[in-house]
């Protein structure tokens, strides 16, 4: 007879609510800011890749939040085990995953050291950024000189009104500008520091923004966008 070797990690679109036992490696390529729901239960969503593209979201609830927030890192490797599967309602399902991985104390999660072969330099030039989404779901992230900051407005949505804020940038592989839209929190942000930027003209990069048709071409922020100053990043100390 001969024995099977069991392989030493599984992936990601393996995974379902029975599963057990399991081992994943991982990339984090996307974190989200924690949210408060309208039920006033506290959420954090995160984005998981393995080395084969398939991608699961994570999910931290409450307490475990802060507990989880400092130790795990956008584009750092991970091994993952003991954590649990669930299955997620189907208007948030993305890329056809019907499941999500909880995140609590009762996990164990390995930082791996070193550069990860699913590790790239993240920021795209403006004339790299694709003129089009139609999956809805690829995020880029860009970084560009501030050359304007408008001021807030609120936009009626879904019978709310939502806060946003028109940021517009440039880089040295275009001759044209692009539109950034920064929604919600990240719009009422330190109106301070915002006109500093556009008086001052620095390189801030944009994380994890979606594509948009919007005035022909733009950049809409998400959940998981963070807005980075004094960045050592090659492509910020060209600019």
């Amino acid at each position: 007879l001969t024995s099977r070797m069991k392989k030493e990690y599984n992936y990601l679109n393996e995974l379902t609510d029975k599963s057990k036992n399991f081992k994943v490696k991982v990339i984090v390529t996307h974190k989200a800011r924690p949210k408060q729901s309208p039920r006033k239960k506290k959420s954090q969503r995160l984005i998981m890749q393995d080395e084969k593209g398939n991608t699961m979201r994570g999910a931290i609830f409450e307490d475990d939040i802060q507990t989880s927030n400092n130790a795990i890192q956008r584009n750092k490797q991970y091994v993952i085990s003991d954590a649990i599967i669930q299955p997620v309602p189907e208007q948030y399902q993305m890329n056809q995953n019907k499941y999500q991985m909880k995140f609590n104390e009762r996990m164990t999660l390995i930082p791996l050291t070193g550069q990860s072969s699913m590790c790239t330099s993240p920021y795209l030039s403006i004339n790299e950024i694709p003129r089009s989404n139609d999956t809805k779901e690829e995020l880029v992230d860009v970084l560009g000189i501030v050359m304007f900051v408008g001021e807030t407005c609120l936009v009626p949505i879904n019978g709310s009104d939502v806060p946003v804020r028109d940021i517009i940038i440039t880089d040295d592989s275009t001759q044209h500008s692009l539109l950034l839209s920064a929604w919600d929190d990240l719009a009422e942000d330190d109106s301070d520091l915002f006109k500093k930027w556009s008086s001052s003209f620095i390189v801030v990069g944009f994380t994890a923004m979606c594509i948009k048709a919007y005035n022909g071409f733009s950049l809409g922020s998400t959940m998981s966008t963070e807005i980075l100053v004094d960045l050592t990043d090659e492509k910020a100390k060209k600019l």
